[in-house]
């Protein structure tokens, strides 16, 4: 990974993001230089590093600061399945389920499903049946005139 993001840094018609809950890519190990030991303008200028750790990026990256994402506040279903790999077959048809039945609140309300998981089960009905009485209220004005 490091020589993928090392070659490609200078590109800057796109953008990189990689999460580094360990610093392995930014710091050097034991082993192996990380990508902030090297000191060259395309690094200096395009690796920006958010992280939890003590970082002392020598003037060679940017430190931005500790980590601050809330990906279930700012990320849809249709977010994650398609920028995300390695989901079980029942995890895909689980989240292909929530976006058809347009629970768009899913992931906003994660925190709430995992203390009470009742709120699940609650929101997902009360949208489901909202959505059938709206498609009831459809099918009988378009029936309305019509004589069998």
């Amino acid at each position: 990974m490091k020589v993928l993001i090392s070659n490609t840094i200078g590109d800057v018609g796109y953008g990189k993001l990689i999460f580094d809950l360990n610093g392995e890519y930014y710091q050097s190990s034991e082993k192996n230089y990380g990508l902030g030991d090297i000191d060259h303008e395309n690094i200096r200028n395009n690796l920006v590093v958010y992280s939890d750790k003590n970082v002392d990026s020598k003037n060679r990256f940017i430190y931005k600061g500790k980590v601050r994402i809330n990906m279930h506040k700012h990320m849809s279903i249709g977010d994650v399945l398609n920028y995300s790999t390695g989901f079980s077959e029942v995890m895909k048809s689980f989240l292909l389920y929530l976006e058809d039945e347009q629970v768009e609140d899913f992931f906003q309300n994660l925190n709430s499903y995992a203390n009470d998981p009742s709120n699940f089960i609650r929101n997902t009905l009360i949208s489901g049946r909202k959505k059938m009485r709206v498609q009831e209220k459809q099918w009988a004005r378009s029936r309305k005139g019509c004589h069998f």
